[in-house]
C-alpha cells in the first residue's frame, strides 16, 4: 500500500464491533469462501508479497500472501479479490471494488467509495474514508469511520444475498 498505509499508528477510536475470536473456521465461513473464490475468477492462487496493487477496472484475482507482511491495494473499480490467508494490510482506493479475505488483517485502509470488505478473522485497526462502504468481519480491535453510509458488521450478519 501507500505509505499511509504502512504506518503502524493511526489515530483511531476505541470502538469494539461485535463478535468472538475463534482461529477456525467453521464449515459456513469455508463454503462462503469457496463461494467467493468463484466471484474471484476461481483462478490458480497468485503469491503476493509487501506492496502488492490491483489496478485496471472489473479485474478478478484469488491471492496468496507469501507471508504476513504481505500488503494488497485495490485500485480503479469494479474488482473482485479473493485473498486467502493472513495478511498484514489491505484496502482500496477505488470503488465498486469486492475483498474476500480467508483470515486475519493487521490493517483495513478504505479511501473509496461503495466498496465491500469480507473478512473471516479478526482486524486489528481499520480506517475508513470513503462512503457507503460495507465491512463484515469477525473482530475489530479499532476503528475510524470518517465517511458516511457506511456499515460495519460482524461477519455472521454476511450472506451473499445483501
Amino acid at each position: 500500500m501507500k505509505a499511509p498505509f504502512l504506518m503502524a499508528v493511526l489515530a483511531v477510536s476505541l470502538t469494539a464491533c461485535g463478535g468472538g475470536s475463534s482461529s477456525s473456521s467453521s464449515n459456513s465461513e469455508t463454503d462462503q469462501f469457496t463461494q467467493a473464490l468463484s466471484l474471484c475468477g476461481n483462478g490458480q492462487p497468485l503469491p503476493v508479497a509487501e506492496g502488492a496493487f490491483v489496478y485496471d477496472d472489473d479485474q478478478l484475482y484469488v491471492l496468496e500472501p507469501t507471508d504476513s507482511s504481505a500488503t494488497v491495494e485495490i485500485q480503479d473499480s469494479g474488482s473482485r479479490v479473493c485473498i486467502t490467508d493472513d495478511l498484514a494490510g489491505v484496502g482500496t482506493t477505488g470503488t465498486d471494488n469486492a475483498a474476500y479475505v480467508n483470515g486475519d488483517a493487521d490493517q483495513v485502509i478504505i479511501t473509496g467509495d461503495g466498496n465491500l470488505f469480507v473478512i473471516w478473522g479478526d482486524v486489528a485497526a481499520m480506517d475508513i474514508e470513503g462512503n457507503n462502504n460495507r465491512v463484515y468481519l469477525q473482530s475489530v480491535a479499532t476503528y475510524d469511520d470518517q465517511g458516511t453510509g457506511n456499515s460495519v458488521q460482524n461477519i455472521s450478519n454476511f450472506s451473499f444475498s445483501n
